[in-house]
């Protein structure tokens, strides 16, 4: 067993119950405890205790991502996503669009909320499988939609800057949804997205 010297899951930046009825607090404390935890503990079982002082995530995915053998990979990125994951989440009363500004100008330049929402959601639902859909900044500094299968960061391969992620494998929805992947992404992205977040991530890149 590793000697834990890092923390690599973030703490949830609201409370377990504060996203109901979109996602309940049983499917929060589900997802979070077991199953983003669950990637730490195996991944500083495997990883030395130099590494786990020395290595931030992003070093470890980057370094990992061409081994055959997936675990360190998968397990690194699986906690960078979900840690952007919880970040692109908030309450009901928070989640509210921009008016002004330069995130909202490349927005409304994409089409506005509306389309980011309806691209969002079809990239979300044609994901073959587990994976993620994103909104990203790109390099020319326009919005573009992405989808990434499995645990791999819409970042590793692009110059892609990542605004908001929607989780679509079945642990983040089933408890609440069943197989309805359609109608949990709909309601998460029609009212819990942080898009103060979102805009953060914009001016920030």
């Amino acid at each position: 067993m590793s000697i834990r010297t890092n923390h690599y899951v973030i703490d949830l930046p609201f409370q377990a119950d504060d996203l109901a009825p979109y996602i309940s607090k049983e499917t929060i404390d589900v997802h979070y405890q077991k199953h983003h935890k669950g990637y730490e503990t195996a991944l500083l079982d495997l990883i030395s205790v130099k590494e786990q002082k020395n290595k931030s995530l992003q070093d470890l995915i980057i370094h990992s991502h061409a081994n055959p053998d997936r675990r360190i990979y998968n397990n690194a990125a699986q906690i960078w996503n979900h840690n952007f994951y919880w970040k692109s989440l908030c309450p009901t009363a928070t989640s509210q669009h921009p008016t002004k500004g330069a995130f909202f100008d490349a927005i409304t330049a994409f089409g506005g909320f509306q389309k980011v929402e309806m691209d969002l959601l079809t990239a979300a639902t044609s994901q073959f499988g587990s994976g993620w859909a994103w909104l990203v900044r790109t390099e020319n500094n326009q919005i573009a939609i992405r989808k990434t299968g499995n645990a791999d960061p819409v970042w590793l391969n692009s110059a892609d800057h990542p605004l908001l992620i929607v989780d679509v494998w079945e642990h983040a929805y089933y408890l609440d949804y069943k197989n309805r992947r359609k109608d949990h992404v709909e309601s998460v992205l029609k009212n819990i997205m942080n898009w103060s977040f979102a805009e953060q991530q914009f001016n920030a890149a």
